[in-house]
């Protein structure tokens, strides 16, 4: 199966989706495994953790590896039944993956470019990355992030090192515009187009590539604010009922922790993503909310 660039997209072709579709249900694995087979569950868990990890980096989609990874260090930081196994599983992927790096320079390059472009900007304001061989970023002037947006042209440097920076400040500015009931579900690939002559340093695409801020700018604080208090209360309900069955031997409780856990993930606001709406990942989402509000119903 060729690759895509840095993709490597497997069976889905043309879709680069593979590294978002093995998160989804990476940890309904481990948790099934550490349910169902005692005699091996350690061996194969280990094992397992290791390959989803490994298939995810290897994927080229960086925000699911980044998410995958969260989702680990929560299971060892919440789950002491769990936490050596995924610790050892992690230890033989960072082991594995740093081999790769280390003599592929095609998935090197990418992750080395989002390190840059997140942490280390992110944290040294005004740092400027020089030019060599092993980071083949963009011209300055069209990998800039810091734009002068408005009739004031006030520069909005708090988005400066993610590469949808001008995508979200449209969502703004798109908001900003409607605030009480936003432009309609999936507006912004029509709306988007009328703001820019208006506006300078923005951009334009079918979706604001984050949840919040589509659901915002078509929306409005109206929709925003009955999806939040969705997104509370059945995360109260989560945690709520994990608290009543942490010291009960409760086998369906296992099956349990990785739904709750990627449904967190999945609205964990700083991040990338889809569209709320329209996509493949939207229909696992909805998949996932409607296994936990039937097993807490249920229970």
């Amino acid at each position: 199966m060729k690759n895509i660039g840095r993709y490597h997209s497997g069976p889905f072709g043309d879709e680069l989706i593979a590294g978002g579709y093995l998160l989804n249900f990476s940890f309904l694995s481990f948790f099934y495994i550490f349910n169902e087979n005692k005699k091996l569950n350690k061996p194969l868990i280990i094992l397992t953790i290791a390959v989803h990890a490994l298939a995810i980096s290897l994927a080229g989609n960086r925000m699911p590896f980044v998410l995958f990874l969260f989702g680990c260090f929560l299971l060892i930081l919440f789950i002491q039944k769990i936490r050596i196994v995924m610790f050892s599983g992690l230890i033989i992927f960072f082991a594995i993956f740093f081999m790769i790096v280390k003599n592929d320079n095609q998935i090197k390059v990418p992750y080395k470019n989002f390190y840059y472009q997140t942490l280390y900007q992110g944290l040294i304001k005004n740092f400027t990355i020089e030019k060599n061989e092993e980071i083949n970023l963009e011209k300055e002037e069209e990998n800039s992030t810091a734009y002068k947006v408005g009739p004031s042209g006030k520069t909005k440097s708090f988005l400066r090192t993610t590469g949808h920076a001008r995508i979200y400040l449209t969502a703004i500015e798109m908001w900003k515009e409607n605030h009480i009931l936003g432009y309609g579900l999936k507006s912004f690939r029509v709306k988007c187009w009328e703001i820019l002559p208006r506006i300078k340093g923005l951009s334009c695409a079918n979706h604001p590539h984050n949840y919040y801020l589509e659901i915002l700018s078509e929306a409005g604080i109206i929709g925003f604010s009955l999806i939040i208090i969705f997104f509370i209360i059945l995360l109260n309900r989560s945690f709520d009922f994990m608290v009543k069955k942490k010291y009960k031997k409760n086998k369906d409780l296992y099956l349990l922790i990785p739904i709750i856990l990627i449904f967190f993930i999945q609205i964990w606001p700083l991040k990338s993503t889809g569209s709320f709406f329209t996509n493949w990942g939207a229909s696992l989402f909805w998949l996932n909310v409607a296994f936990l509000q039937s097993y807490l119903k249920k229970n």
